[in-house]
């Protein structure tokens, strides 16, 4: 329904919070404008919805929080950001050769990588770390 309302806009009229994309942020869990930024309480809640009934029927959840959060907003927060299971060290040096030579094999099937490597880290920063060493490997061809 947003779209539609935003397609039908004059191209001078701003968009609504509601009818606003994430533009400007690649990822929906990690909004770039502070003020579509997740607060600790909305993560409180997500991470309570989570202990109650398990990572699953986020519609459910946006209703039961009255926010202006989509539920795919809510999954992509869990799934890319609080999920305990989640590893944020730094990477190994080990860890960039077997995604590496993972990625060769498997392509850009971030969510059968992140199986395959079973180290904890989500599929989403499988992903970054991927496109970072890329670019730091065309910096490098470049010099």
């Amino acid at each position: 329904r947003a779209r539609e309302n935003a397609e039908s806009a004059a191209p001078t009229e701003p968009l609504s919070r509601g009818e606003r994309s994430t533009r400007g942020s690649v990822m929906p869990s990690r909004p770039k404008r502070p003020e579509d930024r997740f607060t600790r309480e909305e993560d409180e809640k997500i991470r309570a919805w989570v202990a109650r009934h398990g990572p699953r029927d986020w519609v459910a959840l946006a209703r039961e929080l009255e926010c202006r959060r989509t539920a795919g907003q809510l999954r992509a927060r869990y799934t890319d950001v609080l999920i305990e299971t989640r590893t944020t060290s730094s990477w190994s040096p080990a860890e960039d050769a077997a995604l590496l030579t993972v990625h060769r094999r498997l392509g850009n099937h971030w969510a059968a990588i992140a199986r395959e490597l079973n180290c904890g880290r989500v599929p989403n920063d499988i992903k970054n770390r991927y496109r970072l060493l890329l670019r730091r490997a065309a910096r490098r061809a470049s010099h």
